[in-house]
């Protein structure tokens, strides 16, 4: 058996489905997490670490890890879900709740969370699938 380096994520898929699926990460020698893709809300990064929030029944839970938000997201790439919409945001469409803004700023508020989540000018909230787009 090989062992895993710290810090690193491996994907296991328990159904078909790839929100079925679980992400665990190796955070330090002896600890690791491990998440479930489909209750991930997003992931926020913050200097070198990286802020994983996910559903914990009516609420959510804050995961701090120290990983690249860029490596997170190519973690989730074949997930047609997950949207890098911000330099310092990754988000799960999944959640998406309200769309705000205009051509110049552009905000999305998530499930359980109480805070918005910025979008940047070039990305195409169009890829969102939400109703409200137009």
């Amino acid at each position: 058996m090989q062992a895993t380096k710290p810090n690193t994520f491996n994907k296991t898929t328990e159904n078909t489905s790839t929100l079925n699926a679980s992400i665990s990460v190796k955070v330090s020698k002896d600890e690791s997490l491990s998440l479930t893709v489909n209750k991930i809300i997003c992931a926020k990064s913050s200097g070198n670490y990286l802020e994983i929030y996910s559903e914990n029944g009516k609420s959510y839970i804050k995961h701090l890890i120290r990983y690249p938000l860029y490596k997170f997201y190519n973690d989730l790439e074949n997930n047609d879900f997950f949207f890098h919409c911000h330099k310092s945001y990754i988000i799960n469409s999944k959640h998406l709740i309200k769309l705000r803004g205009n051509a110049k700023q552009k905000e999305v508020l998530l499930e359980l969370l109480d805070f918005w989540i910025p979008i940047s000018r070039s990305f195409d909230t169009t890829k969102l699938n939400f109703p409200y787009n137009k």
